[in-house]
């Protein structure tokens, strides 16, 4: 048997070492499963696409609101593809893939100074991986965040290692400036700088840093990303009175005040374990147990999975100080903070870390760590490519879009009065996309009288409303207008076309 695993260790070993034969076909994998030129939306999704939209327009808002409540980095790296088509979709996931194919050969490098012919194996883990490759095949700021935050922990890094100020001035200016853009398209790449500064730190330390020397790369770094988050929050806070959108922000749910702190610890580390835990074991993204319930059989895998990786984390950066590295147990806190869960979402930003967390835990075992990592990628692989199978079944929402479009274009005199009940949320979204508003639900009769609606689409398995006069029925979707005949302002529908 342990000849048997050295024999397999040494074929593994020998075909890892054709690394480019390796990353072409990666590459190809993400060209392939990121060629989507169709869309089912969510919440944040229609957020950036109408933020995106109104800069196409050059304008600053989001639906009709003039807060944007999102990092603008990513609706401006897409906004130009609204002026080449009205459903820019495909071409939202080509700059999506140009990003993730611009992070391999960087990220392959990192892991090899660390697990060297195991890289591409690592790279593999990473890119194959059902998490990553869900959410950023739709319009979501981690295809763009995730690759960026790696190359710039990596400019960091060289801005950090250099021995001489003058050395390290090349790699500051260009450190400087992707960190800029890695918070203006979220926030909390931020915390790149905290783990600068403690890599700075332990340079000083060591001797081979004079703090001097040390505060100035860290300041000339740092401030102008700081003053850019400034800028933006007091953007928001000065455009927030004149916003009439209620929702919840993720900001709302930090400051939540009905949590208590140590019940914000329990919860969030348990969602923070279950989330990492998910991402991380092949095809457990949807398995998760009840909020608090520790006892859960995938709560006691998630939570062995996550104390492996702590340790292997902690024989990763004995060896270094790493930029990267250290970025994770400052975004990790950031997150026990935040009472929100989000399926395996905002732990993607960690997946490139913990994959070498997990290298870190392996290393030990010699005969079995290359096999241990080649199962664990054909397993991600085959899950990956069996949801973007059912991924392939859901493409055709032609008549989706048909019906949206209809009622959209019976209202354009009017499209801030609109609401809809009983229709499925993928049609909402679609109706919410051509007219750029925020369409809101109006579940009962109740709340439609008290509502300046004049238009509503209901779905098929809801009654019609009291006294609305039926102006079309198409693809199960029925349209009414408010009988208000004494307002003469009240536009008349458009015919269907």
């Amino acid at each position: 048997m342990t000849t048997a695993r050295t024999s397999l260790e040494s074929h593994l070993e020998h075909a890892t070492n054709r690394h480019n034969l390796w990353l072409t076909a990666l590459a190809i994998f993400i060209i392939i499963t990121h060629f989507q030129w169709w869309w089912h939306g969510s919440g944040d999704q229609m957020n950036y696409l109408s933020i995106a939209r109104h800069f196409a327009l050059g304008e600053i808002a989001r639906f009709d609101e003039p807060t944007l409540r999102y990092a603008p980095g990513y609706a401006l790296i897409i906004a130009p593809t609204f002026w080449i088509m009205e459903r820019p979709f495909l071409l939202i996931n080509l700059i999506h893939t140009a990003f993730l194919l611009a992070m391999i050969r960087p990220m392959t490098r990192w892991f090899e100074s660390y697990a060297g012919k195991a890289s591409t194996l690592l790279t593999a883990l990473v890119v194959v991986n059902l998490s990553l490759w869900f959410y950023t095949q739709r319009p979501l700021s981690e295809a763009v965040f995730v690759p960026w935050l790696i190359l710039t922990g990596l400019l960091l890094q060289k801005s950090a290692d250099a021995p001489r100020l003058s050395k390290a001035l090349p790699w500051l200016i260009a450190a400087m400036l992707a960190t800029i853009l890695l918070v203006m398209i979220r926030q909390l790449g931020v915390f790149l700088l905290a783990a600068l500064s403690v890599v700075l730190l332990i340079r000083t330390l060591q001797g081979t840093l004079r703090w001097w020397d040390a505060a100035l790369r860290l300041t000339f770094t740092a401030l102008p990303a700081c003053l850019s988050i400034i800028a933006l929050s007091h953007f928001e806070q000065a455009n927030t009175e004149a916003s009439t959108d209620n929702e919840m922000s993720y900001v709302d749910h930090l400051l939540r005040e009905d949590v208590g702190l140590l019940e914000r610890l329990a919860l969030c580390t348990h969602l923070r374990i279950s989330e990492i835990g998910r991402m991380m074991m092949p095809g457990m993204r949807t398995s998760y147990a009840q909020e608090g319930d520790w006892l859960d059989i995938n709560m006691l895998i998630y939570s062995a999975l996550f104390l492996l990786l702590a340790w292997g984390w902690w024989r990763i950066i004995s060896r270094r100080a790493d930029v990267l590295m250290w970025f994770l147990p400052f975004y990790l806190g950031f997150l026990l903070f935040w009472p929100y869960e989000a399926a395996t979402r905002y732990a993607i930003p960690l997946l490139p870390m913990l994959v070498l967390a997990l290298w870190g835990a392996v290393v030990p075992l010699k005969n079995r760590r290359l096999t241990i990592l080649a199962v664990a990628a054909t397993l991600h692989l085959l899950v990956t490519l069996g949801y973007w199978g059912i991924e392939l079944t859901r493409m055709n929402t032609t008549a989706q879009w048909a019906s949206a479009q209809a009622v959209a274009d019976q209202t354009q005199d009017d499209p801030d009065s609109i609401v809809v009940r009983g229709v499925s949320t993928p049609w909402q979204y679609r109706l919410r996309f051509i007219t750029n508003r925020n369409i809101a639900f109006a579940r009962t009769d109740e709340q439609l009288k008290t509502s300046d609606a004049r238009w509503i689409a209901v779905g098929d398995n809801k009654p019609a409303p009291p006294g609305w006069l039926e102006v079309s029925n198409i693809d199960n979707i029925r349209f009414y207008r408010r009988p208000d005949t004494k307002d003469p302002t009240l536009p008349s529908p458009h015919p269907v076309q």
